[in-house]
């Protein structure tokens, strides 16, 4: 294996978080470069690793262009990015960020309980967000 693959293998204890974004498809963040593998091709897709900002758009201006804490698909239209005390939508069917920078407290995030970053074997983790209802969709 060589270039970003092998860049990606040796360095899964390093990432910041991750994206499953379909069944073909991963999204890994470190630093301010994103990673996108396909699953089903096992590699990392042509190109990779960009800037977060160069295939995200909207994340650099909103200051989530580096160190993303979480980042989740919550449905087929939108992925919330978590930055510290705060979070951005990111709107799917226009491809940029459609939501500015709230805090991670009530009444945006009225039932998240915390969010924790699990140590697994071999150095991996795993970010937990607890107690997220689906509530909030219609909130949001």
């Amino acid at each position: 294996m060589a270039g970003p693959a092998r860049r990606l293998r040796a360095s899964t204890a390093t990432f910041d978080a991750a994206l499953l974004w379909n069944s073909d498809y991963v999204y890994f963040f470190k630093g301010d470069q994103c990673l996108r593998c396909n699953l089903k091709l096992n590699k990392v897709d042509d190109g990779f690793p960009l800037k977060i900002g160069r295939h995200w758009e909207g994340f650099e201006p909103a200051g989530f262009g580096s160190g993303i804490d979480a980042i989740i698909r919550w449905d087929k239209n939108r992925v919330y990015a978590f930055k510290g005390d705060l979070y951005i939508r990111f709107d799917i069917p226009t491809d940029k960020v459609d939501q500015q920078p709230k805090p991670v407290k009530p009444p945006n995030w009225e039932t998240l309980t915390s969010i924790r970053t699990l140590r697994l074997w071999g150095g991996c983790s795993v970010t937990i967000i607890d107690k997220v209802l689906l509530e909030f969709a219609k909130k949001a």
